[in-house]
């Protein structure tokens, strides 16, 4: 039941204090419970807050942040080298300069025969009356390291291969065992005038005469049989002499 106030008569002065005295307890009682009202609401969110977070005491270690993170980040590269597999056929490599010229001769088929050999021709000439040739060969079954092969003038004059190795007999056993065999010649320039050469260099990998393009090859890539035991090819090259 609401509580019932009497105030004073309407003809008494104080009756009109009284009543404005009412609204304002009225007022205050009314403050103070929107006042404990909000008070409940905010310990209502802080507690959601809480459970939230996991509790106010937590290290901020553990909390994901957008500030700096003290602790180290470890970076572990790995390099992987391959290495190329030998080539399939006869190649060579050169690399000719007006101090020296290297060639580097690589044969995966080689046959594992008395007599097998790698040779080179190299030849220069250019827009000048000068001239350079020479043939060398791998005398050994294995070389180990560089065979030096020297490189005279020849005066303008170049002859061609000139190496002087035995053909295979045709009556040899069809079945020739092969082996990787690879051979590193390294020659020096004459002293030629100035100007530009092309340096040729023919390779012969075998059994035979020792040159190329004679008829006594085995195809690109084919192993060697008899008639045909060897494997040839011919590259070019270009050098500045000042």
């Amino acid at each position: 039941m609401a509580e019932q106030r009497r105030f004073p008569a309407v003809d008494d002065p104080s009756r009109y204090d009284r009543i404005v005295e009412r609204g304002r307890q009225l007022r205050r009682r009314r403050q103070l419970g929107l006042g404990a009202g909000a008070g409940s609401s905010v310990a209502a969110v802080a507690v959601a807050v809480a459970l939230l977070t996991g509790g106010g005491g937590q290290d901020r270690a553990e909390i994901v942040a957008d500030g700096d993170d003290e602790r180290g980040t470890t970076t572990t590269t790995t390099t992987t080298t391959t290495s190329l597999p030998p080539p399939d056929e006869l190649s060579v490599r050169v690399d000719a300069t007006a101090e020296r010229i290297t060639v580097e001769v690589v044969d995966p088929h080689a046959p594992v025969v008395d007599g097998a050999r790698q040779c080179v021709t190299v030849s220069m000439a250019g827009d000048t009356a000068d001239t350079a040739e020479a043939t060398g060969c791998d005398d050994l079954p294995e070389v180990d390291g560089v065979v030096p092969v020297e490189l005279p003038s020849t005066g303008g004059v170049l002859i061609g291969c000139s190496a002087t190795l035995e053909r295979p007999e045709e009556g040899a056993g069809a079945e020739v065992p092969t082996e990787l065999r690879a051979t590193t010649f390294e020659l020096e320039p004459p002293d030629l005038a100035a100007g530009t050469y092309t340096v040729e260099v023919q390779v012969a990998s075998g059994v035979g005469d020792g040159c190329h393009g004679t008829g006594d090859e085995a195809g690109p890539g084919q192993p060697p049989t008899p008639g045909a035991m060897e494997h040839s090819t011919r590259v070019t090259a270009t050098v500045e002499i000042d």
